[in-house]
């Protein structure tokens, strides 16, 4: 089975377990759920007439949005229909452009192990809504993104054509327990606690960008922070050279960045020229 706990506000959520039928969808989410969205259809409850929409199930071969109402937490378990097997290969087809992917496994595994066998064209992107995003770069994948989750979700942009290939069997890899995972995060980004503070929550969609200082920074000693009018909206990563940016809102915003240094313990505000933006999407 599978525990779906999402709090207030927006989350990404996708299913392994089983799917959900038009016949107990509706009672199956009650009252806590606000909307749900796939990429080409969406469900809304209106306060006076309940869930109208073209979205009536879900299953296991795409990904979701979803919106909990305010003061809400949608604490429900998702049933094993049959689908679910840790002996079996999983098929993924990734059209051009935006895909919305379901994470099909139960453990967390890395991202490289994950997609081992599936060449896309470079330029080509994964992004999660709150743990960063990756591009490939033709062999392999580079940015904040590394591990992914199970009950996730993933927007996956393939840079070419469509790609129909095989993930592994979830018992072909070691599994990676959550303790696991914090630790290889905490190896690549040290243990300090971010000083950005946001909701992304607040925000259906979100923003990726990749930028470079137009002068050298010394690796792991800086973090970026994103806003939208005075109000942080997302945070980035240095990965080698490079920062990774998570920026959430809403088409429009005009986004402003500023730096942290852990030496000096500050925050600078940046300049137009201080960086170099490699992409924005």
């Amino acid at each position: 089975t599978q525990r779906l706990i999402l709090k207030e506000g927006w989350s990404w959520p996708s299913l392994y377990a089983g799917g959900i039928d038009e016949q107990t969808f509706i009672t199956f989410f009650s009252d806590d759920v606000q909307a749900v969205r796939s990429r080409s259809e969406i469900t809304y409850n209106d306060p006076n007439y309940g869930f109208f929409g073209k979205l009536k199930t879900m299953t296991t071969d795409q990904g979701y949005k979803m919106q909990i109402k305010d003061g809400s937490t949608l604490n429900v378990l998702v049933p094993n229909d049959g689908r679910y097997t840790n002996s079996a290969e999983r098929s993924v087809t990734l059209d051009p452009l935006w895909n919305w992917v379901a994470n099909p496994y139960c453990f967390a595994h890395s991202l490289s192990d994950v997609f081992n066998g599936v060449t896309l064209a470079a330029d080509s992107e994964i992004r999660s809504k709150n743990n960063g995003f990756a591009t490939y770069t033709g062999t392999g994948w580079e940015g904040s993104l590394t591990t992914i989750e199970p009950g996730e979700t993933y927007l996956i942009y393939n840079a070419g054509e469509q790609v129909s290939a095989s993930l592994p069997a979830e018992n072909s890899f070691a599994q990676t327990s959550t303790l696991e995972v914090s630790r290889l995060q905490e190896e690549i980004y040290g243990n300090t606690k971010s000083v950005w503070k946001y909701d992304g929550s607040r925000f259906a969609d979100n923003m990726s960008i990749i930028a470079k200082g137009t002068s050298a920074l010394e690796p792991n000693r800086y973090s970026i922070g994103a806003f939208v009018a005075g109000e942080c909206r997302g945070e980035g990563k240095m990965v080698g050279e490079r920062f990774y940016i998570t920026v959430h809102g809403a088409t429009g915003d005009k986004i402003e960045l500023k730096l942290y240094d852990k030496i000096a313990d500050e925050i600078i505000d940046l300049a137009a020229d201080y960086l170099r933006i490699y992409f924005a999407g």
